[in-house]
Parts: C-alpha cells; sequence; structure tokens
C-alpha cells in the first residue's frame, strides 16, 4: 500500500509475527528502574533483543514487598513512517502470580532518555479486584542513553 510515495511494506508482518523489514529496537534495550523507589506493580525491567525480537523480562512487586518475574515479547515503535530507530513499544501478555491471573498491556515510549510506561492491567481471575491503569517513569541506572 502507499499513500502520497510513502510504503507501508516495512510494517508488514510474517507469519513469524516479525516485521518484514524491521524497526532497530537498540535504543529501548538494557536496564530500566523505576523512579520512585516505594512504587508497587511493575518496578524494573530488562528489554533485550532475542532470536530479532524485543523481550521484556519484568520486576513486580506488591504492598507487602514480594517481588514477581515474568516475560512478554513486545512490537518495537517508530516515531515516522520512513524511521527504523525505535521510540516506543506495545506488549500484551498474562502474568501472575498465580499463573495467568492477569492480563498485562504495556504501551511505552523514550522521552529525554526516561521510559514512560502506561500500564493497563486486567484482573480476569480474581473478580473482586479491580482492573487498573497506571503509569510509570522508568530511568538506566547505568546512565547510557543508546542511540
Amino acid at each position: 500500500m502507499t499513500a502520497q510515495g510513502i510504503t507501508r511494506e516495512r510494517d508488514r508482518w510474517s507469519a513469524a509475527g516479525r516485521s518484514t523489514i524491521g524497526i532497530d529496537a537498540t535504543p529501548l534495550t538494557g536496564t530500566w528502574k523505576i523512579l520512585h523507589p516505594k512504587a508497587t506493580g511493575i518496578v524494573g525491567l530488562d528489554a533485550t533483543l532475542h532470536d530479532g525480537r524485543l523481550l521484556l523480562w519484568i520486576i513486580e512487586t506488591d504492598e507487602s514487598g514480594t517481588q514477581e518475574t515474568g516475560t512478554l515479547l513486545a512490537t518495537p515503535l517508530s516515531s515516522a513512517v520512513d524511521s527504523d530507530q525505535a521510540m516506543g513499544l506495545l506488549a500484551s501478555g498474562e502474568l501472575g502470580p498465580p499463573a495467568s491471573s492477569r492480563t498485562v498491556r504495556l504501551c511505552g515510549y523514550l522521552n529525554r532518555g526516561l521510559l514512560l510506561l502506561k500500564v493497563h492491567v486486567l484482573h480476569h481471575a480474581d473478580a473482586t479486584r479491580a482492573n487498573v491503569m497506571y503509569r510509570a517513569h522508568f530511568y538506566r541506572p547505568d546512565g547510557v542513553e543508546r542511540p
């Protein structure tokens, strides 16, 4: 499909779930820690490239200080149709505990060296818990900004 001379071919997905041309997700990779040290929910994540796909290893904590981890595959996003650098991400998947008790949807973007995440949590295993949405700000503890 072409609109005003701009092709969207690079955004097409193969059967394997990968972009056929791809976006460089390097700016998103690395360790991210939450700015607010007493926060609950997602408090850290490690973003790595695995077989050409962006993998998020998520660290969560609750009010009691219990930490849980889970992994989600993420889709890198660019800021323009003709850009090949990632500036954001989308991810969705099941997290626990107990296993698969929640669906988590993440929408994040880079802004001035921080990763801002909008987190949507759907508690489908416990009807007494409200579904929630929150925003969290993450920084790189090593201070290294990637291109």
